[in-house]
């Protein structure tokens, strides 16, 4: 099982994201900020039009989850070292801090919903610093395998994207390959 946390998980993004990473039974939400919800169950992101989009088995994975919001700083981020992947739901310019430090050669996969790393030049390892990731946008699964990746979380491309969903999300959860997956959920 690979274990994902969500930073900025309060909003639509964040509501989406939780539905789709429960439907998925190779995952578990490690991890979950959010200033507005600290100490209320993960559910607590979820509105009436989230959950009727969601299986009974999602549902239940929620609900039951021990998770409760946390406000997450940088540090702690940091020190959740037993996290494969964080998504990173933020408003536009706050990702930087937590990717400066999450950066790192074998550390966690990055998916940033943000606009921060759409259009970020290092494209290619050849372009990037040593140990920098390498950040792409747009559909990993149709571009290759990356361990940074920038999504748009906007409606419709999250409708053109979410065929794949039935797809096994975290299936190529290899260093190589887990950002191809995780994107595929959008």
């Amino acid at each position: 099982m690979k274990r994902v946390g969500l930073l900025g998980a309060r909003g639509y993004v964040g509501a989406e994201l939780i539905g789709l990473l429960a439907a998925h039974p190779g995952i578990e939400i490690a991890a979950a900020s959010s200033r507005a919800l600290v100490d209320q169950p993960l559910s607590a992101a979820l509105s009436g039009d989230h959950r009727r989009r969601m299986s009974a088995a999602a549902q239940a994975r929620v609900d039951e989850s021990p998770v409760k919001f946390a406000s997450m700083g940088v540090d702690d981020v940091l020190a959740a070292t037993d996290v494969d992947a964080w998504f990173l739901a933020l408003p536009n310019g706050l990702a930087a801090p937590f990717v400066e430090v999450l950066d790192r050669p074998g550390g966690p996969v990055l998916v940033d919903l943000s606009a921060d790393y759409r259009f970020v030049t290092t494209t290619t390892p050849d372009d990037r610093a040593e140990g920098e990731k390498t950040w792409i946008y747009g559909m990993p699964e149709k571009i290759g395998q990356r361990d940074a990746i920038a999504v748009s979380p906007c409606p419709p491309a999250r409708t053109a994207l979410s065929a794949p969903r039935r797809a096994p999300l975290f299936a190529l959860f290899s260093r190589a390959a887990a950002a191809a997956a995780a994107a595929a959920a959008f």
